[in-house]
């Protein structure tokens, strides 16, 4: 950092500007090569966002988003805000670069616990650095998808780098940036191998795999192990797939669950 840029966001911005070209490229797979002529490691740097340090690629989503907007998806932010104590256990499902993760991190504090569940292998490292960039209590990181049994594998079609949010296992990409096969667990399974009896707080973000994340956290659930729950519905990706989803917010309700908000 220099004085004139203390949180960094300058040299993003600067970086971001300088090669906005590539991100006019159709298909965008087709500029994957060129994003991957800069090593991730050197174009990425630490800039503070709304009180976090995050490990950013100036050329992601996430970086784009947070200099447009001065921060990352704020109405599900202040949601973690509010719902998130010192010391409490976080699960955040479909973690990818780890805003959330960093940000429950920080509001669990020393005793809290945050597992980060990420099936993308090329963004395991920055998961992990953005967590120990924010968190002091206990974190731990899954590289798997969630299904509601363990065992097996499934494809994972990678969405093009600068967005590797889109990835998917349902959605599948023509001009993504191949496929990778991931192991798959179910919650209860991760939870029982770390000694985790209940978990405060569970986001879910997963491109439309919520199909199979509910019903992996259902025995949590209908048992009363969930505090709250924050799940973000694809529903386009749900219809194509034949899954309806008010069927899953049903299942969720039904487990004596309140809707608080949609």
């Amino acid at each position: 950092m220099n004085a004139s840029d203390p949180d960094g966001l300058v040299r993003l911005a600067a970086i971001r500007r300088r090669c906005g070209w590539l991100f006019r490229i159709r298909p965008q797979s087709m500029a994957t090569p060129l994003f991957k002529l800069f090593s991730p490691y050197e174009r990425r740097m630490i800039a503070r966002v709304d009180g976090l340090s995050l490990f950013l690629d100036p050329l992601s989503h996430l970086a784009g988003t947070i200099l447009s907007e001065g921060t990352f998806e704020a109405d599900t932010a202040a949601i973690f805000r509010a719902g998130i104590k010192p010391g409490d256990t976080v699960l955040d499902i479909g973690a990818n670069e780890g805003f959330f993760s960093a940000l429950a991190a920080r509001l669990a504090g020393p005793a809290g616990t945050v597992i980060a569940v990420e099936p993308q292998q090329r963004l395991q490292d920055v998961l992990r650095i953005n967590l120990a960039l924010n968190g002091t209590g206990t974190t731990h990181v899954c590289q798997c998808a969630i299904g509601a049994e363990s065992g097996g594998t499934v494809e994972l079609s990678l969405a093009p780098p600068g967005n590797t949010g889109s990835s998917s296992i349902l959605n599948r990409y023509r001009w993504g940036g191949g496929v990778e096969r991931v192991p798959v667990h179910s919650v209860p399974e991760i939870l029982d191998e770390l000694a985790i009896d209940r978990v405060d707080f569970v986001k879910v973000d997963v491109e439309g795999y919520e199909s199979q994340v509910v019903p992996s956290l259902m025995p949590l659930l209908e048992a009363g192990r969930i505090g709250t729950l924050l799940l973000d519905y694809h529903a386009t990706i749900l219809q194509a797939a034949g899954v309806d989803p008010r069927m899953l917010h049903a299942a969720i309700v039904g487990a004596n669950y309140e809707p608080v908000s949609r």
